[in-house]
């Protein structure tokens, strides 16, 4: 069926690599042969793909299907080489699948997949003018090309490529890949600074923040200098779209950190992923508050508009914001504070949730007052209590139970806002002692009595149960077996929780 949820959340990426390799017109074409066929019809995926494929004479019915039939990311690893003698450069691509729980690595077929590339030269500007090897389909601005992959392992050679080049890779986010190169350091800076892809710019950033803070996790205590200016250069091109800049600007989430690895200290990984934007803010801090004002001052001189130029304006501001409040001074949370008296929601919740993750009187007031506000609005009342349960440093499970008075069985929206909130706590929740553990425990044996539903969604926070070390594992297993033998528990959260416990062997 092609209205599915699991088409739904993956099919808007594969639908994109269709359009990827038909082109605007293409893609349009095939939309339109589609509609004249099947309005008002019930269709399957099938039938999508033969109007793609009818209306531009392609085959995406065959290879390209196993997106659909097939589980799991691939990974696509490219190694390059350049020859100066033949002005040659070359690019080795090969994919894999993991195993998942419906398929073995071996039986699954080589996906179809486009990889978009670009070469970028010492300049920072694109090479042009070369021609390549192998199945490939050239991008209008002849910046880019388009890699056909088809098999587990393929090379494609660039021609008249005059100087050794920085390949560029998974321009545009071209495939639902996870994609592997020997990036050094200063490549990635390079590209980080000069790349005309917003996706290959924003990819550098998060590698380069990924690396940061897994030294940070290794016992580094500095982050490179070289790196924070990198970023702060994108601050001072005021010609890129701010939210590119506030999007690169945001380092991986905790849970991004984590995936693929085990015996993750998630308590450690917040802490090093916070200490990484401190040290982003106290170096940059000059910088970013000269942006944060300018965009300010731009912003209060103009009627609010929800167009996306304007969204990305505000967006930018308030990461800046964020990052700076992590350096708890006078000053900067001054400026928080005055934010508070926004006009718009999402300048005045940006400010609050930036000072629930300081402790003492400022945070106090900004909490006091916001409820002061909205305590009649309880759709801003759930984003009040999430934003104190993801923010809190100190003393967090005296606050959560300070606040569970507002987190009623017949409001199920704030439970779910309060306890999925502390959850994504990671420096509560896994807490070494385990007792975020054994609290969260007792709050879904406590909803479970009166709605197993919230409780079956909060008890998913247990998902990390499998990457955890031995003791915090053993810990976790403790609360889990706690809710699993819970009397009158339902079968909802009893399901959920025996999985993860099966999770591990």
């Amino acid at each position: 069926n092609l209205y599915t949820p699991t088409v739904y959340r993956k099919g808007a990426r594969l639908y994109d690599m269709m359009h990827t390799y038909v082109g605007e017109e293409g893609f349009r074409k095939g939309m339109d042969l589609y509609f004249e066929r099947h309005d008002g019809q019930a269709v399957t995926m099938e039938d999508f793909v033969r109007a793609m494929d009818d209306a531009n004479g392609v085959d995406l019915s065959d290879q390209f299907f196993r997106w659909f039939t097939q589980s799991g990311t691939p990974n696509v690893t490219v190694t390059s080489h350049y020859d100066e003698a033949s002005q040659t450069f070359t690019l080795t691509v090969e994919q894999t699948c993991a195993d998942t729980p419906e398929q073995k690595s071996e039986d699954k077929a080589p996906f179809r997949i486009p990889l978009r590339v670009g070469l970028v030269g010492s300049s920072g500007e694109d090479l042009k003018g070369y021609s390549v090897g192998g199945s490939v389909r050239e991008e209008p601005t002849g910046t880019s090309v388009v890699l056909d992959i088809t098999e587990r392992s393929q090379t494609f050679t660039f021609h008249g490529v005059s100087e050794k080049p920085i390949p560029s890779l998974l321009r545009n986010f071209s495939a639902p890949v996870i994609i592997h190169h020997s990036y050094t350091d200063e490549d990635l800076r390079f590209l980080l600074k000069h790349d005309s892809d917003p996706f290959a710019r924003f990819d550098a950033g998060q590698q380069l923040m990924t690396r940061e803070i897994e030294r940070l996790l290794a016992g580094e205590s500095t982050v490179e200098p070289k790196t924070l200016e990198a970023f702060a250069h994108m601050l001072e091109d005021e010609s890129l779209d701010p939210a590119l800049i506030a999007e690169t600007l945001t380092p991986p989430s905790v849970e991004t950190l984590a995936l693929g690895k085990e015996a993750v200290d998630f308590c450690a990984v917040s802490k090093a992923r916070d200490s990484f934007l401190q040290q982003l803010a106290r170096t940059e801090q000059e910088a970013m508050l000269r942006t944060y004002h300018r965009l300010d001052e731009h912003l209060a001189g103009v009627e609010y508009k929800r167009d996306l130029l304007s969204l990305g304006q505000r967006r930018l501001k308030n990461t800046l914001l964020r990052h700076l409040v992590t350096l708890e001074e006078g000053d900067v949370l001054s400026l928080a504070s005055s934010q508070m008296q926004a006009t718009n929601m999402t300048d005045q919740l940006s400010a609050f949730s930036a000072l629930c993750r300081v402790h003492g009187p400022v945070s106090t007031a900004a909490i006091d007052a916001f409820r002061e506000q909205w305590q009649d609005n309880s759709l801003v009342m759930n984003k009040w209590l999430m934003a104190q349960a993801q923010g809190v440093r100190q003393g967090a499970l005296d606050l959560m139970r300070s606040l569970e008075p507002y987190a009623t069985v017949d409001n199920p929206n704030a439970m779910k806002s309060l306890y999925n909130g502390f959850a994504n706590n990671h420096e509560q929740f896994h807490d070494p002692s385990g007792q975020g553990y054994d609290y969260l425990a007792d709050k879904v044996i406590e909803i479970d009595r009166d709605n197993e539903q919230v409780a079956g969604m909060i008890v998913r926070a247990f998902k990390t149960y499998g990457q955890l070390p031995p003791e915090q594992q053993a810990f976790m297993k403790r609360a889990l077996e706690r809710i699993d033998a819970s009397e009158g528990i339902s079968a909802t959260v009893q399901s959920s929780v025996q999985k993860i416990l099966q999770s591990v062997s």
